[in-house]
């Protein structure tokens, strides 16, 4: 039988069309990998963090917690994220509990993994020893040769109290690697530092600087006396040594059925490597916001500030950026791209800097959730459903393209650590490489309702892949393709019945 040639255009044209752009529930990218690959049953990995390798972009690594087993645990990838296999780890002796605090003491989790200019890995990480009560140490682990070996270096130490009410959590490290200058680098770590609620202290933002690549670290230093909430403060040291910390101001507690009161971002700055300081306003004063997330172009003259608030009556993120050391900011940029107002959150971002200056911020997010945000909680509601969405921007952030989903299916937060046995939940683990984004998640793909399992998930983002704008160029080209299939046939049709087509098949005829 002779089949035409405008008729295979035509139906590859269609075929083409009905697998354009993703369908609901599914992701943009298609490299998605379980990072966690963990046999255990019962496992409830959270707390992602990344680091890609700035000498090699197929070099990932990711770290998080098992909350389950109170175990951290590191992996790598040497394919650019395809596969991953478990590293041994730090020894950090008897500070085995990498999970969360025992001892009344208020609960979250946070790490950070970095690589310097020259290839050294860090993972700042909080610790502690299971008879301590609920003290926790701050210690930082780096690795020279990609993971294989590791030393430690305890930047905040708790030691044994005499009681529970005597215990310090240093807790959620946040670490900033100082890409300006040479090696050795210097290295800040911030942390977070709570009590229980009858100690009567309010918990504290704490930071202390190596000089020497992490080996060593001088004194504790606080950039201001206000309360973080339950975040670290974010430390940026630009290209002439000035240190910027950040941090939201946690207001005291209202009257049950209160509105929540505005947290405030505020900063502080040092030019004389943190000995002295001194408060700069930001603005944002009169919203609810979530912790910020702070960041310096590679040129170390511009500095970038995002964070999500609920200033839309549901969680956006929004990012501003200072061209001269925080005199001034520019107005608030909404990143997230779904309607306005929608009653649909967008919480807990993360931003990285790329060697190239790409800016990548990387969140979770409710917009494919059926339930709306209430009211009355738009800080602290869990909805039953997120996904992890990207955007980027290669323009210095005076704009961001399309957010890209990166997950392949919506996670069900009706499981793992979502649900009233743990009650937490974290950000997701980004990275920024040459070549795009790596970003890392909590997944309760491979779990149920026995054993509420929980995985890290990873994929890549590649901005000027197929991305929502290009996949609409596409569909409206094959859309052009297939007019013109039809237009094609339309007139082969004519043509026949007039006589002027080529030989035709009767019935039967093969």
């Amino acid at each position: 039988m002779q089949v035409r040639p405008m008729v295979v255009m035509a139906v590859l044209a269609a075929a083409s069309w009905s697998s354009t752009g993703p369908a609901l529930g599914t992701s943009d990218v298609d490299n998605e990998a379980r990072v966690s690959a963990v046999s255990s049953i019962a496992r409830t990995f959270e707390a992602p963090a990344v680091a890609v390798d700035p000498r090699n972009d197929a070099n990932v690594f990711v770290a998080a917690a098992d909350l389950l087993a109170n175990a951290c645990h590191v992996f790598r990838s040497t394919d650019g994220g395809k596969t991953f296999t478990e590293l041994a780890g730090p020894d950090f002796a008897t500070s085995t509990d990498c999970g969360l605090n025992k001892g009344g003491i208020p609960q979250n989790q946070r790490m950070t993994l970095a690589f310097d200019p020259e290839g050294v890995l860090y993972w700042s990480v909080a610790v502690a020893d299971p008879v301590a009560k609920g003290a926790r140490s701050v210690v930082l682990a780096r690795s020279l040769d990609q993971g294989r070996t590791w030393t430690t270096t305890t930047v905040a130490p708790a030691g044994v109290p005499a009681t529970p009410q005597d215990a310090a959590a240093n807790f959620v490290p946040d670490l900033f690697v100082s890409p300006f200058g040479g090696s050795p680098r210097t290295v800040w770590v911030s942390w977070r530092r709570s009590y229980t609620d009858a100690s009567g202290r309010t918990t504290e933002g704490w930071a202390a600087k190596s000089t020497d690549g992490g080996s060593t670290f001088g004194a504790e230093v606080r950039g201001m006396e206000k309360n973080p909430g339950f975040d670290a403060p974010r430390i940026v040291q630009d290209s002439k040594g000035t240190v910027y910390w950040f941090q939201r101001e946690r207001p005291a507690s209202g009257a049950k059925g209160d509105p929540p009161k505005p947290s405030p971002l505020v900063m502080a700055v040092s030019t004389d490597g943190g000995s002295t300081w001194s408060e700069r306003e930001v603005g944002q004063a009169d919203v609810v916001m979530e912790e910020p997330l702070a960041g310096i172009s590679p040129t170390g003259d511009t500095l970038y500030l995002a964070w999500a608030d609920g200033r839309n009556g549901d969680l956006d993120v929004f990012f501003i950026r200072s061209t001269n050391g925080g005199e001034s900011w520019s107005a608030p940029l909404r990143v997230n791209d779904d309607p306005v107002k929608n009653k649909k959150s967008q919480k807990w971002p993360r931003m990285k800097v790329a060697g190239n200056g790409r800016i990548d911020i990387a969140w979770y997010d409710y917009r494919n959730d059926a339930k709306d945000t209430p009211k009355d909680d738009v800080e602290f509601f869990l909805g039953d459903v997120n996904d992890v969405y990207v955007a980027s921007s290669d323009n210095g952030g005076e704009s961001f393209g399309d957010n890209v989903r990166m997950t392949g299916s919506s996670i069900n937060r009706k499981l793992g650590t979502y649900n009233v046995q743990y009650f937490v939940e974290v950000p997701p683990g980004l990275s920024s490489g040459r070549d795009g984004a790596y970003v890392a998640w909590s997944d309760t793909r491979l779990g149920n309702a026995d054993n509420a399992a929980q995985d890290i998930f990873g994929a890549v983002e590649a901005p000027g892949g197929t991305s929502s704008s290009a996949r609409v160029l596409v569909l409206a080209v094959e859309i052009l393709l297939i007019v013109a299939g039809v237009a094609l046939l339309v007139t082969a049709a004519v043509r026949r019945r007039g006589g002027g087509g080529g030989p035709t098949l009767s019935a039967g005829a093969t």
